[in-house]
């Protein structure tokens, strides 16, 4: 059946100014106008207009136009607060099985975006992020940065979630206030617990919708967030609409800095924490496996099972020598296996580090001192 009317000459008019979309395959919820397809992403677009409110948006900031609101600005604010919880505003790669979470986020000390690498060793795959001097794109032969994934990402979620439970902090950045700030706090603090729980895939997009950037540097790692996003996702509206108040362009820009350390190991560079609060736990199933094996082998020589080294060895067919250096393993601090199993060891206290200790002290306290605990 063929369509006439204003439908047939929209139609026309499209065609003759080369805006008719080319359809693809219908992956996502989609809407069809003319028989085109409208993505998720072109509908969430639209519907972030703020000409509906009488604004107009211009390089990211939105300005009073001449024309009348044709939407009231409660309704506008819930629109908008849906959108903050569930629009894709960037490529979020969350088809992937592990998606680098901080991919088009991270930055080294010189401006240098930061991009996801890996690794394969023995089956298991080993995941960085590495600048751009680091890959050998640059020409000044420097080594550049090369983080490893997991520590990173980790210390970012940790410590925008120990943002998030900071009253007074989140209370001031954000400009809360009237009587519900109390349910916007408790809020805030229910949304970090669930970003650390949620799956690499939520997390990603959490990030791209209210990290604006990741700065590292050679005693601070900085997450600027966006503030305005941060705002609507918590309920608040619009942050440049709080009181009689409206915020500079610069107030968007929460800057959170992280206390840190830099520890060169092997060809790549571990991050250290030096605020234990912010502090991710990073567990080493390696190093948590020697110390194991060690205190069973000392279990059982102790009890008789096994009269020395030499039987021990024999018996389960391992080398001496390995059974010499696993062995005083056992024989470690309560407290320093507790912060092993719990990941809260020296960031450069790996199991090869531990069996190479000579001569381990007996001494709790010396132990500390040697393995890097005080």
């Amino acid at each position: 059946m063929t369509q006439s009317g204003p439908s047939t000459s929209l139609s026309a008019l499209l065609r003759k100014q080369k805006l008719n979309l080319q359809p693809r395959l219908p992956i996502r919820p989609e809407v069809r106008v003319l028989n085109v397809v409208i993505g998720r992403g072109h509908i969430y677009k639209l519907l972030a207009n703020p000409i509906y409110i009488g604004e107009v948006a211009h390089k990211g900031e939105r300005y009073a136009g001449e024309h009348e609101a044709i939407i009231d600005r409660k309704t506008w604010d819930a629109v908008q607060e849906q959108l903050g919880h569930n629009a894709i505003v960037r490529h979020r790669n969350s088809n992937a099985m592990i998606p680098s979470l901080l991919a088009g986020l991270l930055f080294d000390d010189e401006g240098n975006r930061m991009s996801p690498s890996h690794a394969s060793k023995a089956g298991r795959r080993y995941r960085y992020y590495i600048s751009k001097t680091a890959t050998g794109d640059s020409p000044g032969g420097d080594t550049g940065w090369r983080l490893t994934a997991p520590m990173i990402e980790g210390a970012v979620l940790d410590g925008i979630r120990s943002f998030l439970r900071e009253k007074l902090h989140l209370t001031a950045a954000l400009y809360l206030e009237g009587g519900g700030i109390k349910g916007t706090l408790a809020e805030a603090s229910r949304l970090g617990d669930r970003i650390l729980e949620a799956g690499p895939a939520d997390q990603r997009s959490f990030l791209l919708d209210v990290v604006e950037r990741i700065e590292t540097g050679r005693e601070r790692v900085t997450i600027i967030l966006q503030a305005r996003s941060l705002h609507r996702m918590l309920g608040q509206g619009d942050l440049d609409k709080v009181g009689n108040m409206t915020a500079a362009p610069l107030e968007n820009e929460l800057r959170l800095d992280l206390p840190v350390k830099f520890k060169r190991c092997g060809v790549e560079t571990k991050l250290v924490i030096t605020d234990d609060r912010a502090r991710p736990p990073a567990p080493n199933p390696h190093l948590i496996k020697a110390v194991a094996q060690g205190r069973y082998w000392f279990t059982q020589i102790r009890g008789g099972d096994v009269q020395s080294i030499r039987d021990l060895a024999a018996r389960i067919g391992v080398n001496q020598g390995d059974i010499s250096r696993i062995l005083p393993l056992g024989l470690l601090a309560p407290d320093i296996v507790e912060a092993i199993l719990s990941g809260r060891q020296p960031v450069d206290l790996t199991a090869k580090r531990l069996k190479r200790t000579r001569d381990l002290p007996l001494s709790w306290t010396e132990q500390r001192r040697v393995l890097g605990f005080t």
